[in-house]
């Protein structure tokens, strides 16, 4: 079984109340609990614009990637804008593309990554963990992560 994972999922997204640091903990407590072995470590690409818009209009992606959000946009993302948290959770969505295309080949019940993902509430935005733009199950750790 694969683990997708990667230290660029770190990304600076202020004080927020879901730091991208906890996926570097859960990458951490994966390994020194031996669930995985460090070369079953899958690092991910990041989504491609192309797979961004099977879930999202085309406008929206443009307006994102040029920083073109309006202030209520914004706002429903719950972040603040900046191309490095655009390309993070670009990577953090290739992250769970590649963990749900490893358990397909591994035929595996779930896909095992260090990230969540939420389904995009509409296609023309996103928010919160639907950031993330990709609804495929992601595996949750069954142990407090302190």
């Amino acid at each position: 079984m694969k683990l997708v994972c990667s230290p660029r999922y770190r990304v600076d997204v202020g004080p927020h109340v879901f730091p991208t640091a906890k996926y570097d903990l859960i990458c951490e407590q994966v390994l020194a609990r031996g669930l995985v072995e460090p070369e079953a470590i899958a690092e991910p690409a990041p989504a491609t614009w192309d797979e961004l818009g099977l879930v999202h209009t085309g406008d929206y992606l443009t307006r994102l990637r040029e920083g073109r959000l309006t202030f209520g946009e914004i706002a429903q993302l719950e972040l603040p804008w900046s191309h490095e948290a655009v390309e993070g959770f670009r990577l953090m969505a290739g992250g769970t593309l590649l963990a749900a295309r490893c358990a397909l080949a591994e035929r595996a019940p779930t896909p095992f990554t260090t990230i969540n993902s939420a389904a995009p509430r509409s296609p023309a935005k996103a928010s919160g963990a639907a950031t993330r733009w990709c609804s495929p199950p992601s595996w949750r750790p069954a142990w407090p992560v302190s």
